[in-house]
């Protein structure tokens, strides 16, 4: 069984625009099995009815269900061999 690097225990996050998604897609290409994805990804495939990050809320939960259909595939990605790194907006 391989090794799985700390980025996947990591990520990448920071404020918009900094180059997440660049970094990511730079750093995936070092692995011969990567994934590279952002939340923001998962997030935008709502169409009717999506909040932005900065409208959205517990209750609302769509920064909630994105987290969490992004962990599960974290875990099956991980599952078959892959290095997956994501990134993420991350405030306090």
């Amino acid at each position: 069984k391989s090794e799985i690097p700390f980025i996947l225990r990591g990520g990448l996050s920071g404020t918009p625009a900094a180059g997440k998604t660049t970094v990511g897609a730079k750093l995936a290409e070092r692995y011969p099995r990567s994934v590279n994805f952002s939340i923001d990804t998962i997030r935008n495939f709502v169409k009717g009815g999506y909040l932005p990050p900065w409208h959205d809320s517990d209750e609302k939960g769509q920064m909630i269900l994105a987290t969490e259909i992004s962990m599960d595939m974290i875990r099956r990605y991980t599952a078959k061999g892959f290095v997956v790194i994501i990134d993420n907006v991350l405030d306090d």
